[in-house]
């Protein structure tokens, strides 16, 4: 039918220009039915995404009534036709399911169900907190409680909690406050206890001087505290005891004192007024006898003051004498009856029945060597000597006996 009009539905013709508008608005009206069908479908996707959520929720509540029922309700339950006791601010809850009882959802969801007028907060991805129950069947805050864990048979455990970190600011506070508590107790045993008074002294060192003589010469009593005990009163109690030369004092916790003494030596004798005065190489006197003692040599030849223990001799011939006494070897010591000076011939000394003469107290060492060598071989050579004169170490001469 070229070049005729084409009829339309109605029985009309259309002239081309109306067919391509007729065909691009069928095409419209299809592309339109078609957005509109997959918006449809959308919708209908997200709605089913939103009721399977919610049915996730529901789910974490019902675990939630669950723990709350296994808090509230006691392991034993009571007799029959018994009321069972509950916590205070609970509601009654129903008997747990017994065996052969429907589905476990189905018999938790008939023990507790959710109030009406509350809405469950859905969540999508995770389990909710659960709030654990007090002694008293109330709820806990969510600051209160300790997040729960779950596990795979559904069961939430609480983990234990951490402990917590002092803070530096505390840890500090709390080494002051044990710090003074400390100091606080040593005062208190230090100022009104008796752990510390004295209960023992030990002396050491002593060998003519007894040790109860020495403790008690030291005015220590048991009633003395350690740390009040004046060291400098002791020391100078004993010192004034002749043959105490050196005192040294110490303290041992909880309740001794140590003392240890050095004694003096006496190193000679000087008769006085028919009293024999025991002297040690310094010039103190340490003791005055009645009889004369054996193993010591006497010191003559000095114009001495009367003396008496504890007395220091300060005499210049003494003084060179002790010189001589201080240099002179153990061995002609042990053979020497007497020793003395005199203005004329000096330093001189008793041995064996001989006289030494010394001179002047130069070089006293080597004229003790020669002396020993010759009281020794000499006179034994000699059988009886006068004298010998060590006063030139170089040249010594010897006098025997006519």
């Amino acid at each position: 039918m070229r070049g005729k009009a084409a009829r339309n539905l109605w029985g009309k013709e259309d002239s081309p220009g109306q067919n391509a508008k007729t065909v691009a608005a069928e095409r419209r009206t299809r592309a339109a039915a078609a957005r509109n069908k997959t918006a449809e479908a959308s919708q209908e996707a997200e709605a089913e995404q939103q009721t399977i959520t919610s049915k996730k929720g529901f789910l974490a509540g019902l675990v939630n009534d669950v723990f709350y029922i296994e808090k509230t309700i006691p392991d034993t339950f009571p007799e029959e036709n018994s009321v069972p006791l509950l916590p205070k601010n609970t509601k009654k809850k129903a008997a747990p399911p017994t065996e052969g009882s429907g589905p476990f959802v189905e018999a938790v969801s008939k023990a507790r169900k959710p109030p009406a007028q509350k809405t469950r907060r859905t969540m999508a991805r995770t389990a909710p907190m659960l709030k654990p129950v007090s002694a008293k069947g109330e709820r806990k805050s969510q600051s209160e409680a300790a997040p729960l864990e779950a596990t795979q048979s559904g069961v939430e455990i609480e983990p234990k909690r951490a402990r917590r970190a002092l803070s530096p600011a505390l840890r500090k506070t709390l080494l002051v406050t044990t710090l003074l508590l400390s100091l606080a107790m040593l005062l208190w045993v230090y100022t009104f206890t008796g752990v510390l008074n004295i209960k023992n002294i030990d002396i050491s060192g002593n060998s003519r001087l007894d040790a109860d003589y020495l403790r008690g010469l030291s005015g220590i009593t048991a009633e003395d505290h350690l740390f009040k005990m004046n060291v400098g009163a002791v020391k100078q109690a004993l010192l004034s005891e002749p043959y105490v030369a050196e005192a040294h004092i110490s303290r041992r916790f909880p309740n001794t004192v140590a003392i240890e003494i050095i004694e003096r030596k006496p190193a000679g004798i000087i008769s006085q007024n028919a009293k024999y005065h025991l002297v040690d190489e310094e010039g103190r006197v340490l003791e005055s006898l009645d009889k004369k003692p054996p193993g010591l040599l006497e010191i003559q030849g000095l114009d001495l003051k009367l003396l008496f223990p504890g007395q220091q001799i300060n005499n210049e011939s003494f003084a060179v004498i002790a010189i001589l006494l201080q240099s002179m070897p153990d061995q002609l010591k042990s053979i020497t009856a007497s020793i003395g000076y005199k203005q004329e011939e000096g330093l001189y000394l008793q041995a064996k029945g001989t006289e030494v003469i010394y001179g002047q107290a130069t070089d006293l060492s080597r004229k003790s060597e020669i002396a020993l060598l010759a009281l020794n071989d000499l006179v034994a050579q000699y059988h009886a000597v006068d004298y010998i004169d060590v006063s030139y170490p170089e040249h010594p001469v010897i006098k025997p006996a006519d």
